[in-house]
């Protein structure tokens, strides 16, 4: 799970336009370690990332979290992209959108 997280991270980052001043305007965190989380990160430049986990058939056979989850990014040709995510026990899906019109980036 750690290892899906931070590869989420990974794609935000690796797609996040060329920003000299970055910020973070909001994260929440919301994890014990243990059964359900939740996870919120927006930054200046657009990018944002939020993920649900909700633990199924807690102490029974089958056992799981169920992620839900978004991050989107303005890419460089000026487009905001959104991919959302569901993985259960049936498996990794997900979706990209792409909005219509473009972002203009601005210089402050």
């Amino acid at each position: 799970m750690k290892f899906f997280v931070a590869l989420c991270l990974l794609a935000v980052v690796s797609a996040a336009p060329p920003y000299d001043d970055v910020q973070v305007v909001k994260y929440d965190n919301d994890n014990i370690g243990i059964g359900n989380y939740r996870f919120l990160l927006e930054q200046s430049d657009g990018t944002k990332q939020e993920q649900y986990g909700e633990l199924k058939n807690e102490g029974q056979i089958g056992q799981a979290v169920e992620v839900r989850g978004s991050y989107s990014w303005i890419a460089p040709d000026g487009y905001k992209y959104t991919v959302n995510y569901v993985a259960d026990a049936n498996g990794y899906k997900s979706t990209i959108d792409k909005e219509e019109r473009p972002y203009k980036y601005s210089s402050q």
